[in-house]
């Protein structure tokens, strides 16, 4: 883990594993097939196949093929084929073959066909990519 305090930058690399929760007041960055417990951030970018517990930031790009717990933002995305229990947020953009559990939020984007248990949404926008 590498932690750039000017840039207000946390890097994580490929293939770690940290069950501590990390909060820090800025971007964190992580990369691949990592093992992570809770993390508190400005915006939180994460790569493929991770698994992770709850992410609490203003913006989480959550990579395909991931797993998670929670994730409460103001701005969610969520890649292909992830797998998590809820997601809570203003924005929130769901790809394809997903399965959650819960989505709450004001605007909620759903790509493709995905696995939703319950949905709470004011504005709802259906998309199919060809």
């Amino acid at each position: 883990m590498k932690v750039d305090r000017n840039k207000k930058v946390v890097i994580i690399e490929n293939f770690s594993e940290i069950r501590k929760k990390i909060s820090f007041e800025g971007s964190i960055l992580v990369g691949n097939s990592c093992k992570l417990g809770d993390l508190v951030g400005e915006e939180i970018f994460i790569g493929k196949g991770c698994e992770l517990s709850n992410l609490r930031a203003k913006k989480v790009v959550l990579g395909a093929f991931s797993t998670f717990k929670k994730i409460e933002s103001e701005v969610a995305i969520v890649m292909n084929g992830c797998k998590g229990e809820e997601v809570r947020g203003e924005f929130v953009k769901v790809g394809e073959n997903c399965e959650i559990g819960e989505i709450l939020a004001k605007f909620l984007e759903l790509s493709g066909s995905s696995k939703i248990g319950r949905i709470s949404a004011e504005r709802l926008r259906l998309c199919q990519f060809k």
